[in-house]
């Protein structure tokens, strides 16, 4: 249920905070004093689409907060499973804000949400009813969660829905291993001309990479050569190499060593320069007997780079991409048979789940039908009740146009989608003489109202939505009718909290909780007030809605009536 609501520059309010109670909540005032705007502020923070001239004038930012209470609610458990609810408490709090510019920002539990989780979350805490988008019976695709819920079938259905998921993820592996046999039968030439093309040229891992090293080797060979042979004089070969000239001075450290301490230790470290010049001497000297001149050895490893680099374009960047390549194109080949079992196998496990799901949607809609006799009979005469005098109501089945479709036992075939093999929609008549037609097409938002009362007056037991919200719910009625919806709000209350913006005394006095909605001035602003309103200035708001706004004597003591009988009931 929705505990609280706290409004901050939204429209014509300034700051109002409510606390709302269990049962019947109405809110009352004359027209135009802004009732439909608290409404509206709920709406915006449960995710309506709005701009940001609902900010009141003059102030920059407008922020909502609502809190819920979920105790006791199986919605709790839903949300805890969401990660939506604090450790430990039932409590939601839902708070969006909008700044001049449009930028737009909502939490739930202090947690950034996205407007899209915010809508999804506001679907299942309030229904909004009357003149607001926000009207779930409207949508079709809603009105088998009504009849499934009055026919006690949601079980049922979830076991189906999971037994379809799984025959739906069975299928699409049964498809994709029958394209890939496919693919490799309608392949197999081109793909043993790949294997062929790709093995004849005994790769090696890295091989580009060593061909492009030697082939730069050899283009710059003149180079390498003359400059290795200068090298090797200026170290080892000349008269004046390094090997030689660190001979001479170790000799010359040696003859003073007598006469000079430090001599004997500089000799000693020039047998280390020594070393190292020898090496280098020997590895340059064996890397220049290695370099070959000849141009036809330059040539062979350009054609094996060229041959390598087209294989390279075809089937990967690197050697290692060819070699994976090549062997998937084996593995597949290999595992043709395998493959071919493994499909042969799933096929059989896809054709008996098809019968299975085949064998639920079929239960699941006798079921439906058998229960919307029923159905159709008592919402009709709640309709009746609720003074839409000649009213009708009808489910309508269709077979599903668009879905998969299955095999029964029998051989048949059905479609069937995510709830069933059943296409249903509500159709209603509001007056005398007209035909039935989809509920969706009903223009007059206070029959709207009427036909969800009258639902969810049936559906009070299933349903999980814990706040409904009614707007012009007494649009276009009055006297015997006023009594019957009033008592038929209350009765809806005792297992929802109701929200209701009325005009009538009849459904004003039942109610726990009673808001006057009008309108003030403060420093030359027009302002919307939100007051919890009792005892006398109760006995005086009913009066108003019985006599206008100087209501005569008989009008309070109709108020002072319609109480009593509220409180003795």
């Amino acid at each position: 249920m929705l505990r609280s609501l706290s409004v901050s520059n939204y429209a014509i309010i300034d700051e109002a905070a409510i606390e709302l109670l269990p049962g019947l909540n109405v809110l009352t005032g004359e027209t135009g004093a802004g009732k439909s705007i608290i409404v509206g502020a709920l709406s915006f923070v449960l995710g309506e689409r709005v701009s940001d001239d609902i900010i009141r004038k003059g102030a920059d930012t407008c922020r909502i907060e609502a809190s819920f209470d979920l105790a006791g609610s199986r919605l709790g458990l839903r949300m805890e499973n969401l990660d939506l609810t604090q450790s430990g408490t039932s409590e939601v709090i839902v708070a969006r804000e909008i700044t001049r510019g449009g930028r737009s920002r909502s939490t739930v539990n202090g947690k950034a949400t996205s407007i899209g989780r915010i809508r999804d979350l506001g679907n299942l805490l309030v229904d909004f009813h009357g003149q607001h988008e926000h009207q779930q019976l409207l949508h079709a695709r809603s009105h088998v969660d009504f009849l499934d819920g009055f026919a006690h079938l949601l079980d049922l259905r979830e076991t189906y829905s999971d037994r379809k998921r799984t025959l739906s993820d069975l299928a699409k592996r049964v498809s994709d291993l029958e394209q890939e046999i496919a693919d490799i039968n309608s392949r197999e030439d081109f793909i043993r001309y790949e294997i062929k093309e790709i093995e004849q040229l005994d790769l090696r891992e890295d091989e580009d990479t060593e061909i492009e090293r030697d082939i730069n080797l050899l283009e710059h060979a003149e180079k390498i050569i003359e400059a290795g042979r200068e090298a090797m004089d200026a170290v080892y070969d000349s008269d004046d190499a390094a090997i030689k000239l660190i001979a001479r001075a170790q000799t010359a450290l040696q003859r003073i060593a007598p006469y000079f301490d430090q001599a004997g230790a500089m000799a000693e470290s020039l047998d280390q320069a020594d070393v190292i010049v020898q090496d280098v001497a020997q590895s340059l000297r064996d890397h220049l007997s290695r370099i070959d001149l000849d141009a036809s050895q330059l040539e062979t490893m350009r054609d094996r780079r060229a041959v390598i680099e087209r294989v390279k374009r075809k089937y990967g960047e690197t050697i290692t991409d060819v070699l994976d390549h090549l062997r998937r194109l084996k593995t597949g080949v290999d595992n043709r048979g395998e493959l071919e079992l493994e499909l042969s196998e799933l096929r059989s496990d896809r054709d008996r789940l098809e019968h299975e799901v085949a064998g639920l949607a079929v239960d699941l809609s006798a079921r439906r039908k058998t229960a919307a006799k029923r159905f159709e009979k008592l919402t009709r005469t709640e309709l009746i009740s609720l003074g839409i005098e000649g009213g009708g109501f009808r489910v309508v089945f269709e077979d599903l146009e668009e879905g998969d479709e299955i095999h029964r036992e029998d051989g048949r075939t059905i479609k069937v989608g995510e709830d069933g093999m059943d296409d249903i929609e509500f159709f209603v008549r509001t007056n005398p003489g007209e035909d039935l037609l989809p509920l969706r097409r009903i223009a007059s938002g206070g029959e709207i109202s009427r036909v969800m009362l009258a639902l969810k007056k049936l559906l009070a037991d299933v349903d999980e939505v814990g706040t409904l919200v009614f707007d012009e719910i007494d649009s276009g009625i009055g006297g015997s009718v006023a009594d019957v919806i009033a008592q038929k709000l209350s009765e809806v209350a005792q297992s929802r909290q109701v929200i209701c913006i009325t005009h009538l005394a009849q459904i004003a006095g039942p109610a726990e909780l009673h808001l006057a909605v009008g309108k003030i001035s403060v420093r030359g602003r027009t302002l919307t007030d939100v007051t919890e309103i009792t005892g006398e200035a109760r006995v005086k708001e009913i009066a108003r809605m019985i006599g206008g706004r100087k209501p005569p004597e008989s009008a309070r003591l109709h108020a002072e009536e319609i109480l009593k009988r509220s409180v003795a009931k």
